[in-house]
Order: structure tokens, then C-alpha cells, then sequence
């Protein structure tokens, strides 16, 4: 899966400052937040996209060169959820491209489907997905979006444009929790435990620190710990130190 490059944003990497919740690159628009992503020209021709739980909508267009040859082949696209595309150039023809119905490719990547993408080499643009953005939300878990362009005029891509338009909701609680790998990208499939008492009191005992903190609170047991942490402010920067 290392051969899909991310996109963020306008670039690879980041997602957890790009998109942290505040940010200019995350609007906020009646109850739902959008990402929007774009990679130039490139002859990479494989790519994911971050769709996190509470996904309301998808819309992604590829961009090619054209070519008016007579019998340029056109442009064949795959495009999977939560894993790479299995298919190869037969997995797309122009009838099955067609057939796609492009405001609902993200319940068809949902419920597991390779969704095929045409055009023919003429037309300049390839359409991954048209969702309506005021769509109720339809992924209950975070997974990258795979595209995989097969076949491209000129052998080269010429601009991917993405918008993700989710929960706001839904998506301040999954970054709360959000693990991230060492590029700052989210990792599919993990979350970061809630930061509670118990789980506090388990990461001290761990470092060896319980009964360093009870003598400098003077605290008898757990219990008198965390009260005396509370009171005294400490617990707050506990918390932060857990995370």
C-alpha cells in the first residue's frame, strides 16, 4: 500500500495540521467541515485520499491531457476504499464506466465495490464521484480511498481534485482520538484510547510514577491521588501528558 502517495491538501503529508479542527483549510458550513486536496501534474499514477467517519460526501474529478487521435485509448481509473484496487485495464470499459452512478460511488465504495472510472482520451477530465453535499453521513469508520489510474493519455495524470465533506460532529471526535504515522497522516484502522482516570493512573503506573506523585500530594491510595491531583490542577496537565 506504501505506492499510493497521500493527498493532503496541497500536498503529502500533514493531515493532522492541515485539517486540525480550526484550521482555514477546514470550513465549517452548517454542521458539516470540508477538505479540499489537489495534486498537479504527475506521473504517479497511484493516490489516496483520507475519507474519516462521518463522511457525508465525495467529489473527485481527474484531470488528463487530451489526445484527439482517432484510436487514443482512453482514460480507465479504479477506485477502492480502504484497500487498493484489485483490477487491471479489463476491470473498466467504457459500459461499465458508464453505468457508474457517480452521486452515490461513495455507499458503492462502502459496501465494497471497485467502482470503475472512463473517458474517453478526448474528453480531458475523468469523474471519480459527484456526491451531494447535503447528504446524510455515510462512513461509520475512517479508511483511505484508493485510486489507482490505470491508464492515462500521455501516461501522466494532469491535476486530481478532491472535496470531502463530513460530520462536523463526527469528525471533532475522530480526531480527538486519531493516530497518526510518522508523516502525520492518519493510520486506517487505529484510535488512540480515551485519556480517563483509570487510563491515566494505568500510563503512571507504567512509567513508575504513582508513588512519586502520592508523596508529593500526599496521597494514601489512588483515589486521594486524583483528588488532590484535581484540586490542585495538576490533573489537567496529567491528562495532556497522557495523550
Amino acid at each position: 500500500m506504501t505506492d499510493y502517495t497521500a493527498i493532503v491538501g496541497r500536498g503529502n503529508a500533514g493531515f493532522s495540521d492541515v485539517f486540525k479542527p480550526g484550521s482555514h483549510m477546514l470550513p465549517v458550513d452548517g454542521g458539516r467541515v470540508s477538505m479540499y486536496s489537489v495534486v498537479g501534474r504527475s506521473p504517479k499514477r497511484k493516490w489516496r485520499v483520507w475519507l474519516p467517519p462521518g463522511t457525508c460526501a465525495l467529489q473527485a474529478t481527474l484531470l488528463t491531457f487530451v489526445d484527439m487521435g482517432a484510436n487514443a485509448p482512453g482514460a480507465k481509473v479504479l477506485v477502492r476504499l480502504g484497500e487498493p484496487p484489485a483490477g487491471g485495464l479489463a476491470s473498466v470499459t467504457p459500459e461499465n464506466g458508464a453505468a457508474v452512478d457517480l452521486a452515490n460511488v461513495l455507499a458503492a465504495l462502502v459496501a465494497g465495490a471497485e467502482v470503475p472510472c472512463y473517458s474517453p482520451a478526448s474528453a480531458g477530465a475523468v469523474k471519480l464521484s459527484d456526491g451531494r453535499i447535503d447528504s446524510p453521513p455515510v462512513t461509520t469508520t475512517g479508511q483511505w480511498l484508493y485510486i489507482n489510474a490505470l491508464q492515462v493519455p500521455g501516461n501522466e495524470i494532469f491535476e486530481i481534485v478532491v472535496r470531502v465533506t463530513v460530520d462536523e460532529a463526527a469528525y471533532l471526535a475522530w480526531y480527538e482520538h486519531a493516530v497518526w504515522d510518522d508523516y502525520g497522516n492518519p493510520v486506517q484502522g487505529e484510535q488512540a484510547p480515551a485519556i480517563t482516570e483509570q487510563y491515566l493512573l494505568g500510563r503512571l503506573q507504567e512509567l513508575d510514577m504513582i508513588a512519586r506523585l502520592a508523596a508529593l500530594c500526599k496521597a494514601g491510595d489512588d483515589a486521594e491521588l486524583i483528588a488532590a491531583a484535581k484540586s490542585s490542577g495538576l490533573l489537567a496537565a496529567l491528562l495532556r501528558f497522557a495523550k
